[in-house]
């Protein structure tokens, strides 16, 4: 009867260990879901947003190794092995891996996560900026200079991809963030369905 009971208990043991081991484990087929604006789906589902920007909410970034380490590392060209406070802070405090596959709340969109960096919220090159789908216009008076949008008041008003961005962001996040020049994960991505 005893011998029954301890292996009645170790198959429960070894099914928890299995559920918890896949609960954990990033996975392709696993779908987790972000958060976007309307107008910035749209630009996910026209192809031209392949990126979105998300603080990093943790003290860890304050600490002197992760500032050390984020100051000396290239980071297009890195995966982080090098730098173990930066690998860290993407391990445990990023929401989504390289794989990950994403429904958009509120929208039919699905993207796969292609890659993850670090950076500094402003650090952002306008190169980069125009992966985030940042709306612009051409400028009505000169159609060949483009007028971008103003995401406070909602409105083409901005010169610059820069202004729009900022904008964004203080939207997003609150007016702190201008000040703050706080840490963020970047997020590249294409759209799969």
């Amino acid at each position: 009867m005893l011998f029954i009971f301890v292996t009645h208990v170790i198959l429960v043991l070894f099914k928890l260990k299995q559920t918890i081991t896949t609960l954990l484990r990033p996975s392709k087929t696993m779908k987790k879901s972000i958060s976007m604006f309307d107008d910035l789906i749209h630009q996910v589902n026209i192809g031209l947003k392949t990126q979105t920007i998300r603080l990093i909410k943790s003290n860890t970034v304050n600490n002197i190794d992760f500032k050390t380490q984020f100051e000396t590392c290239n980071h297009s060209k890195s995966d982080y092995k090098d730098y173990p406070a930066l690998q860290l802070a993407l391990t445990k405090f990023s929401r989504y891996f390289k794989g990950d596959i994403l429904s958009i709340e509120n929208s039919k969109t699905v993207i796969e996560i292609l890659a993850v960096r670090l950076d500094k919220v402003f650090n952002i090159t306008d190169e980069a900026l125009e992966k985030e789908g940042i709306k612009s216009q051409p400028n009505s008076t000169a159609p060949n200079v483009l007028v971008y949008y103003d995401y406070l008041s909602e409105k083409f008003s901005l010169n610059t991809i820069r202004e729009s961005y900022k904008n964004l962001m203080v939207k997003c996040y609150g007016s702190n963030v201008l000040q703050d020049q706080p840490y963020v994960f970047v997020y590249t991505f294409k759209a799969i369905e």
